[in-house]
Order: structure tokens, then sequence, then C-alpha cells
């Protein structure tokens, strides 16, 4: 009898070892620390995805990470004027298969963490919201960066990752976290949504130089929240995110209500990824939604109202 007391204690420590490795789900506001990641990366589904261009992944980067640069992960579709549209599910199906990710993985997305600025963080959230709108829910972003992973000295490599290609398909597609330019136009019409313009002030106000562009300023109602007030330089040289609290002053300060859907965009979705990604981790708003289109869409769009505050008038 003591003998099978000894044993089946011996399969119950047996279990938790085995589960406290493969059963881990990523933190509420899906912000990693870089200690957290090093204290999980022999997990075996784990996977790290340097957004990084491919000579920067060569020059170092975390061991085990999968490079997938951050373009590939977005296409242009010229016959509707969509520019940095959200890559098709075939596209992103080969991607995630050819970096081993399965619907079980454990995905810290890392860039930087310095030389992206003024892009700063957007890089990773798109990335994050491309995965969260295919189906993958068990994911996160490595707040600080490779610069934050070297400033706390832990290991990098130089040499590259050869996963082995997994079986992955998209099984589930997250309408509701992508607005089509159809939602744009209901919000127009009802106000139903709090819109949220992330884009810099001289984009929102009309005065900018953008030559992708035919017609400058904003969609009528938009909040203009900058994207760069949700991440700001650390005393040890690193990009990092705001705390939730911070993040949620900003966006009530600007004017934003969280008593309705928000909806956000910039000029192709993807510094409004990141406004997105503040609005729905760490604030806490759950309907939330990105106008991937954006206003490379919207401004070539038939008498789309505009608002062009440098001129101060409506445009057609």
């Amino acid at each position: 009898m003591k003998k099978l007391k000894i044993l089946i204690i011996a399969f119950a420590v047996m279990f938790l070892w085995v589960g406290s490795i493969y059963a881990l789900n990523v933190p509420k506001n899906h912000l990693v620390s870089p200690h957290w990641v090093y204290n999980h990366i022999n997990n075996k589904n784990m996977v790290i995805v340097d957004i990084r261009a491919p000579k920067a992944y060569a020059s170092g980067h975390i061991p085990g990470a999968v490079d997938i640069p951050f373009p590939s992960i977005m296409q242009d579709y010229v016959g509707i004027k969509v520019l940095g549209n959200i890559a098709s599910p075939q596209r992103m199906a080969d991607i995630y298969r050819h970096a081993g990710i399965t619907d079980r993985s454990i995905i810290v997305f890392t860039g930087g963490g310095l030389s992206e600025f003024p892009l700063g963080y957007s890089s990773e959230t798109r990335a994050l919201w491309t995965a969260w709108f295919y189906g993958l829910r068990n994911t996160a972003i490595l707040n600080g960066g490779l610069a934050r992973w070297m400033h706390d000295k832990l290991p990098i490599t130089v040499k590259p990752s050869h996963p082995t290609e997994s079986n992955f398909k998209i099984a589930d597609i997250n309408l509701y976290s992508r607005a089509p330019y159809q939602r744009i136009w209901k919000y127009l019409e009802t106000r139903d949504a709090v819109l949220i313009d992330a884009r810099p002030s001289a984009w929102y106000e009309g005065i900018d130089h953008d030559k992708r562009f035919v017609k400058h300023g904003h969609i009528p109602g938009a909040i203009n929240v900058p994207f760069e007030k949700f991440e700001r330089m650390n005393s040890a040289g690193y990009y990092e995110f705001v705390t939730p609290a911070e993040a949620r002053a900003v966006m009530i300060k600007a004017g934003v209500s969280f008593r309705k859907p928000v909806i956000t965009y910039c000029n192709t979705g993807y510094w409004a990824s990141l406004d997105w990604f503040v609005t729905k981790f760490l604030i806490g708003k759950n309907d939330v939604a990105d106008y991937n289109g954006s206003w490379t869409q919207y401004s070539r769009l038939p008498n789309a109202p505009i608002v062009d505050l440098h001129i101060h008038n409506y445009k057609k």
C-alpha cells in the first residue's frame, strides 16, 4: 500500500511537471518580459517570431526565434485601392506552417525595441492583430523587444532556426476584429461607434504630404489619438508600452468614451493596430476593430465625406 501511494505521488509530480512545460497561457495584457520568455523558452509550443528584416535577424536574435519579416504579412490589393492590407488566408497559412506554428502554439512577437521608432511597436501589434484575426489567440508581444532582452543580458545567437513545418490550417477567422469600409459607412450614418484616428496629427489635420492619397484629412467624427502616445523610451534605452492606467488616461483626455464599440484606423491599418491592441488588451475594451483599408481606401471612396482642418471644410 505504501509503495502504491509513492507510485501515485510520483505520477502526480510527473503530470504536474509535464503540464508546467506544455500548458502555458500568455498574460491577459498580451505583453511579456524577456525573463518570462526565457523561463519558458524550452516549452515545445513556444514560437518566438522575429518580425525584423532578414539582415537584422541574421545579425543576432533570440535563440530559437524564427524570422517572419513584417512586410510579408501585408498585401496590396490594387484593384480595390487598398495598400498594406491583411495578407490572404492562403499566404498566412503558408507563413505559419513554414514557421512551425500550430493551433496550440504560444506565439511571442518581437522586434528590435529601439530602431523601429517612430514606427514603434506597430509592426508587432499588426503581426499580433493578423494572428488574432486568423484564429491564433495565445499570442503576445515582447515588451522592450530585443533591446530589452540584451539589456537583461540574456543570450542571443546568429544561428538561424529551421523549424519543422506544421500542418496548420486556418479554422477560425475573427471577423469582428476587422472593420470593412461598409462598417465605416454605417458609422457615418448612425455614429454607433467611437472612431479613433491613430495617425500623427499632420495626417489627421490634412497637412501631410503623403503622395499615396488623393485627398487629405480625416473621417468626420474621428478622435485623434496618435499611436506614439502609448509607448515611451525607458531610462535603460529601449521602448516599452505605457501602463494600462496611463493608456486609459490618454484615451479619456482625448475624449474617447468606451460606451460604444471602438474602431481604429490610420493610413493602412498599421498604426491603427497599436491603438487596437492598447484598447483591447491594456484597457480591456472587448468590442474593438481595426479598419484595415484605412485612409488609403477611404480617401478614394466616391462621395466619402472628409474633414480637412487645414482648410476647415468638408470635401467630397
